[in-house]
């Protein structure tokens, strides 16, 4: 299993201490779809004859 290491903004970790001080399960799982994710996809390598989208 290989390691991702993301950044996030100021304001991704202001949404993500609001998460954490209101114990918003909803708004974490959307934290994780949205920023997460998309970050860590944004890091998967692009094989030949793929497109990045």
């Amino acid at each position: 299993m290989k390691t991702v290491v993301i950044s996030l903004t100021e304001k991704e970790i202001q949404w993500l201490d609001l998460i954490l001080i209101d114990k918003d399960k909803e708004d974490a799982l959307k934290f994780a779809a949205e920023v997460i994710k998309q970050k860590v996809k944004a890091q998967e390598p692009v094989h030949c004859g793929d497109h990045a989208v």
